[in-house]
């Protein structure tokens, strides 16, 4: 059985522990027709503003999520928040 491992890396406090909780949450949603809960582990990365660059610059309205599946498949998405 598959397993999926998301990592949304960004910069501190972007998020409330509640918005953590929620994304957490939708995501595993996503995949519970398939999966047992157990088997979506979501990990929330923050890095200091001062150490995240995008394209070579600084940058605090960047979102990296990152989805490692057990069968091989690997994808990452990204986002430049508003």
């Amino acid at each position: 059985m598959a397993s999926i491992l998301c990592f949304i890396s960004m910069y501190l406090n972007l998020y409330s522990a509640d918005d953590k909780a929620a994304i957490g949450e939708v995501i595993t949603k996503v995949y519970t027709p398939l999966l047992p809960t157990f088997y979506v582990v979501v990990l929330f990365i923050s890095v200091d503003k001062a150490d995240y660059f995008v394209g070579g610059k600084r940058s605090n309205n960047f979102v990296k999520i990152a989805g490692s599946f057990l069968n091989g498949n690997f994808r990452i998405y990204s986002m430049f928040l508003n």
